[in-house]
């Protein structure tokens, strides 16, 4: 209906308006007369509880189910009290709902379902209160949209980060592990404890692809959804490479912003250190970054050649000593490359003493760390 308030004409109608403008009085009324059908729908199929749902009248949404209002009675689409709550934002009904065993994995004619909807608006709290509730991450629509194709859709990153790391109660989900305890920290993306939190949806969810076989990484990517494609970066089982049904991979369709990223994705950050004296391989840890002999960082990605790193550690030095009181950081594609082989303040080749790559370090439980150690003997050539 629209256009202005509902017509009077007939009991169930002024139950329903009653119910939508959050009456109580009234309702409260109608409800303790004999002979009404607190279920009757209008013509799109809303009863009295999903129209209360719909706009966030908490108060009435209670009298209805006090009075068995059918919880699951969908409208002609398929949607339930329960949806149009969610969809709305309209958390304390949503949590009323859920406590009147409301079903939480309900999907609508399109497959829409209530955690999808909330995805799909941003609506944060409807989406904890689900999660918690054990709802399903993994329904699919009909075009093959998950609630994470929503979140990414519409750029909401903070709905986004609940999806993919927002625990579960032990007897909800079972697909997915509930993470370490400790509160989540929606700006972080971590558990306030001190851990980083790690995700609770599977490689496949975070892979899955629509009916047009686009990922939430190609959605992402698409519309330069930096932050969000960041987020799904961090799931250690993305797959970037995944090609929709044009043969296109996320980085084909990206804009520019996230073509950068994606091209960096498994990109090295090593940290270069400068030394007058020996290198004691014990002394790296998870700090290598804060060390006061750090000169600055490189990022080298899997297509860097050895002559490119080569010509990055020299112009690194050399920028150094050119701005010795300077805090840089310096990135590799950042650094402009000079064409003469010595620098103009006498530094070349013969001044890197050795550099030491791939140290090892118990602080980092056994990885990997790249390490670029300068051995720097002050000769001027």
């Amino acid at each position: 209906m629209s256009g202005g308030p509902a017509p009077l004409a007939g009991r169930p109608t002024l139950l329903q308006q009653a119910a939508a403008q959050g009456n109580v009085t009234l309702l409260s009324m109608l409800l303790n007369e004999e002979g009404l059908d607190i279920n009757n729908s209008c013509e799109d199929g809303h009863s009295a509880l999903y129209s209360a749902a719909k706009n966030g009248h908490t108060d009435c949404v209670r009298l209805l189910l006090n009075a068995e209002a059918q919880v699951n009675a969908a409208d002609k689409n398929g949607f339930t009290p329960l949806c149009a709550a969610a969809a709305q934002g309209h958390f304390k009904c949503v949590e009323l709902l859920i406590a009147y065993d409301a079903n939480i994995n309900h999907a609508a004619d399109g497959g829409q379902t209530p955690l999808y909807l909330a995805c799909k608006n941003g609506n944060k709290e409807c989406i904890k209160l689900l999660l918690e509730a054990g709802t399903d991450r993994s329904v699919k629509t009909r075009d093959g949209w998950t609630p994470v194709h929503a979140a990414v859709d519409a750029g909401n990153v903070d709905s986004l980060k609940l999806l993919m790391y927002h625990g579960v109660p032990t007897r909800g989900n079972v697909l997915h592990k509930e993470p370490e305890s400790g509160v989540f920290d929606l700006d972080r993306g971590e558990e306030s404890g001190g851990g980083t939190s790690m995700p609770v949806v599977s490689a496949d969810l975070i892979n899955h692809a629509d009916s047009e076989g686009w990922t939430a990484a190609h959605i992402a990517a698409s519309k330069g959804f930096k932050n969000c494609l960041e987020v799904l970066c961090r799931h250690g089982g993305l797959e970037p490479e995944r090609r929709d049904k044009c043969n296109r991979t996320a980085h084909d369709v990206a804009t520019d912003d996230c073509k950068h990223l994606l091209e960096n994705l498994n990109a090295l950050k090593i940290p270069l250190r400068i030394s007058v004296g020996e290198i004691q391989s014990g002394n790296y840890g998870s700090d290598d970054f804060e060390c006061e002999n750090t000169i600055c960082a490189l990022n080298i990605r899997k297509q860097t050649s050895w002559d490119d790193f080569s010509k990055a550690v020299s112009q690194a030095l050399t920028n150094h000593f050119q701005a010795i009181s300077s805090d840089g950081w310096w990135s590799l594609e950042d650094v402009t490359f000079n064409s003469t082989a010595d620098s103009s303040i006498g530094l070349g080749a013969s001044s890197v003493r050795s550099i030491t790559l791939g140290i090892s370090h118990p602080a980092m439980k056994g990885k990997l760390t790249f390490l670029g150690l300068f051995m720097f003997m002050g000769s001027i050539t």
